[in-house]
């Protein structure tokens, strides 16, 4: 979702400049703001005991995050790192629900927005039950396209070890698989970038 930068400000948003790796919120903690980038991008992933993440989903300039367990009262589940040096705008939880209460527009883009994220949380959910790891990666690559992320025939912004986090594989696997899909012909690598034909 997108809010309005000076909209934010006027409610008492904070613009916030994180570094590479800083954590914004982590597993379990209790949420208390709304976070929106303004620059930069935000990964949010889960880890296992062994410390293996799986990447959910990464939010780039004008998006939102984090708001299901805000507007639930529940703890979160997943963990946001700046996965870059990044500026975000944080908003107390208060001041968010008093824009949408203000602000019907507002609150027509969160439910439309949500929706987006449950559709693409199914998809993703149908990406990790493929047991073929081709599959697996042409489906990733096609949720890329449906969210305008990528086009075809352009490089993906991704390296195999992201790959890999967001699908639930080894990094192993990845590089074999993409090997295979470049033989078939669904797939280019060229200068160490992945192209999806």
């Amino acid at each position: 979702m997108h809010i309005d930068y000076d909209l934010l400000i006027t409610y008492g948003g904070i613009a916030k400049k994180i570094s590479k790796g800083e954590i914004v919120f982590s597993e379990n903690s209790i949420p208390r703001y709304y976070y929106q980038v303004i620059e930069g991008s935000i990964k949010i992933y889960s880890s296992n005991k062994q410390g293996k993440e799986l990447i959910q989903d990464i939010y780039t300039k004008g998006q939102s995050f984090g708001e299901p367990p805000l507007l639930l009262n529940k703890n979160y589940l997943i963990s946001a790192e700046a996965q870059e040096d990044s500026v975000i705008v944080v908003l107390k939880k208060e001041n968010f629900l008093q824009i949408l209460n203000e602000h019907n527009d507002t609150q027509q883009n969160l439910i439309k927005d949500l929706a987006e994220r449950v559709y693409n949380n199914t998809v993703a959910a149908q990406i990790l039950a493929n047991p073929l790891p081709e599959e697996k990666i042409i489906k990733f690559l096609n949720q890329l396209i449906d969210k305008n992320i990528i086009t075809k025939n352009t490089p993906i912004p991704y390296t195999r070890q992201q790959i890999a986090n967001h699908i639930g594989l080894r990094v192993e696997t990845v590089i074999r698989s993409l090997n295979k899909l470049q033989q078939e012909g669904k797939v280019k690598i060229i200068n160490r970038k992945l192209h999806y034909l």
